[in-house]
């Protein structure tokens, strides 16, 4: 019987398509962004500014319907090519971060089931998400020790990309190393 990976961790990414109206999007999420300035601060321990409270609700997407219909058919496409049975889902929060030069967010995970990230504007070197790998056995079995871990995976910042992925998974953002 052949050795199959039982355990592994489905992340799920998109670039845009030719049928997605991007340029309509990008210009209602400047709109949405337009309403934050001296708004943002930095809830985390670490340098990202964000729209997040936690006094408050976090509802981005009730600006941006063209952002959350988006995000919302690639959650749908994540949801059934990982077999989900559940084909329904509920947005429940939403948030903006912005990260300048330098910035970065530390190791995280979410109480959910899904999340992800949506990229408006980036150079590239903004800051990869990074996501930690959860195969913490291997490091302590002396039965595995000879496998090779596949080790942590990072997804580069692009305008127009979308990451999901379960909430349970740790993740970081690398430093913006953008002027």
């Amino acid at each position: 019987m052949p050795v199959q990976d039982f355990f592994a961790v489905p992340i799920y990414y998109s670039l845009p398509d030719e049928d997605d109206d991007m340029l309509s999007l990008m210009d209602e999420v400047d709109v949405a962004l337009a309403q934050y300035p001296g708004k943002l601060t930095n809830p985390w321990d670490d340098s990202i500014f964000a729209s997040f409270s936690y006094d408050q609700p976090n509802d981005f997407l009730k600006d941006t319907p063209l952002l959350k219909e988006y995000i919302g058919k690639h959650i749908q496409k994540y949801m059934t090519e990982i077999g989900c049975r559940y084909q329904h889902f509920l947005l429940k929060e939403s948030w903006m971060n912005l990260s300048v030069q330098y910035a970065y967010q530390n190791y995280h995970n979410h109480i959910a089931d899904i999340s992800g990230c949506f990229y408006v504007k980036t150079s590239g070197r903004d800051g990869n998400i990074k996501f930690k790998s959860d195969s913490t056995g291997l490091k302590n079995s002396r039965l595995l020790s000879g496998i090779k871990e596949r080790g942590d995976v990072e997804h580069a910042p692009e305008p127009g990309k979308i990451v999901l992925f379960p909430s349970f998974l740790e993740h970081a953002v690398l430093q913006n190393m953008t002027p």
